[in-house]
């Protein structure tokens, strides 16, 4: 009888042990999962944080693109009207020249 409680005993032991291993197993995963999700999510969030940095240099550069744009057109708007009100002053000049020449 005791033989037979010790037999008993024994294989509970083993249950028991090939369920703490089980267990351990199964924990060993989930800690390996964890890591690996958690190296993941921080590859992501750097990764955010790079393409965050990435957007706003572009968007600056595109604003500084913009104001650019707009004074180099200001400044070609200007010089068209310096070109034709120096051409208006030579058709003057040439008109008042022509006046005078034909007097003579």
């Amino acid at each position: 009888l005791a033989e037979l409680g010790k037999t008993r005993s024994m294989e509970a032991l083993k249950s028991k042990e090939n369920e703490v291993h089980g267990l351990k197993r199964k924990n060993a995963s989930l800690v390996k999962e964890a890591t690996k999700e958690a190296t993941t999510r921080e590859k992501a969030e750097l990764d955010r944080k790079a393409l965050d940095d990435q957007l706003r240099a572009l968007k600056k550069q595109n604003a500084q693109l913009g104001v650019r744009c707009k004074e180099e057109a200001r400044a070609k708007i200007r010089e068209e009207e310096g070109r034709k009100d120096a051409e208006e002053k030579v058709e003057t000049l040439n008109g008042r020249l022509s006046f005078i020449l034909n007097r003579l």
